[in-house]
């Protein structure tokens, strides 16, 4: 009987997302928005654009790894994620530097990179954020709506303002840990704030909502 064989190898699989961007002025600042997991570029900007004051560019695209998965009635339905972390085994099979690098590759194709000033992320996309904030020469606030901003791997502090927005009966990311971990950053150095909204799930809300404007027009100027 021969021998098993077992090996590993690598390869480039195109995969095709896509993009929304609402036009402004060519030099105006432009606001990133990452969704969350399992979900699209163009759901999340049709639920949260008119949020974000209209000085801005508003750009949003999907993550890079398709992730299909089946509504309760059964239709398949396609969404996309940043990464893939497993919260019972605490790894990370793909980890968050791919979709630092995946997003900074799509803004230098559109000339972007330097224009980012205001990065908001939902769920995994704020997981993401702070990540890709670092990177980015202009980058001065981030807002993660219902995530926790992971203060034991984002180690020293970055230049800008790092805000949360959560839901008090938020069921997937606990709102406590969400603001231990908030809590934690600033002893390490960050600054910004963390807001809780009663009897807000996992969703976001004409409440949330009024208070991203009101975070983004607060730290319009300015790095920290």
């Amino acid at each position: 009987m021969s021998d098993i064989t077992k090996g590993s190898w690598v390869s480039q699989v195109e995969t095709r997302g896509e993009f929304i961007r609402r036009p402004a002025e060519s030099s105006s600042p432009v606001a990133l928005l990452l969704h969350g997991y399992q979900q699209t570029a163009e759901r999340f900007y049709q639920r949260l654009a008119d949020a974000i004051p209209p000085a801005f560019e508003v750009v949003a695209l999907d993550g890079p790894f398709p992730v299909p998965f089946q509504q309760p009635e059964g239709e398949w339905r396609l969404g996309y994620s940043w990464y893939f972390y497993s919260t019972r085994q605490k790894y990370y099979y793909i980890p968050i530097s791919a979709g630092v690098d995946y997003v900074r590759t799509w803004l230098k194709s559109q000339q972007l990179e330097s224009r980012v000033q205001k990065i908001i992320g939902f769920s995994q996309g704020g997981y993401l954020a702070p990540f890709l904030g670092k990177t980015l020469p202009s980058v001065n606030q981030v807002v993660g709506l219902h995530c926790r901003f992971r203060h034991e791997d984002l180690e020293s502090p970055g230049s800008f303002y790092l805000d949360a927005i959560h839901g008090e009966k938020d069921s997937l990311v606990d709102p406590e840990m969400a603001r231990e971990s908030h809590r934690r950053l600033l002893e390490q150095g960050w600054q910004g704030t963390f807001e809780l909204i009663p009897d807000l799930g996992h969703t976001i809300s004409g409440e949330m909502k009024n208070r991203l404007t009101t975070k983004l027009e607060s730290r319009r100027e300015g790095r920290c």
